[in-house]
């Protein structure tokens, strides 16, 4: 069996898209498929989170001692959900990142905030998202990056009296 170091195996994969420009987006086609069809399923370690999200989690695990405080991953109707922060079966908390979420205190509707988004469309695709959550029988509290900067204490102790 020939290893490759990931640099080779990397040029290699640039190489074969270069010389066949379809592949990636037939690649990438494939890809959705089968996460549509439910064949792959998400790997929760490769899920990225904020150090403050982890954070926030841990802080949360050491409070409620007597509650499911976790990372992880809901199906519904074949499609996943990655909740950043879940308690027991139906608590949800996301953690929103100003920019990633497009916070309205800092981007207003029309401002392009990344991967070619206005704010507006961001908050319609978190707005659908958290629908469907809250239509599956999840409750759902959202933390704001800068809320919980200014005053980390107070966000927690505000959150668990809500729990």
């Amino acid at each position: 069996m020939l290893f490759r170091s990931k640099k080779e195996q990397s040029k290699r994969v640039v190489q074969l898209y270069k010389d066949n420009p379809g592949q990636r987006e037939l690649r990438s086609k494939k890809m959705k498929e089968s996460w549509d069809n439910g064949k792959i399923e998400p790997n929760i370690n490769s899920i990225n989170e904020s150090k403050l999200e982890k954070e926030l989690r841990e802080e949360l695990k050491k409070r409620l001692l007597n509650r499911k405080v976790r990372k992880s991953t809901i199906r519904i109707n074949n499609k996943w959900f990655y909740p950043d922060i879940q308690i027991d079966k139906n608590i949800i908390i996301e953690f929103y990142g100003d920019y990633w979420h497009a916070n309205p205190k800092t981007f207003k509707a029309n401002d392009i905030v990344h991967h070619k988004l206005t704010a507006k469309q961001i908050w319609n695709r978190n707005k659908k998202r958290l629908n469907i959550l809250k239509n599956n029988g999840f409750i759902i509290f959202i933390i704001w990056q800068n809320e919980y900067e200014n005053d980390k204490q107070k966000t927690i102790q505000s959150l668990i009296k809500k729990l």
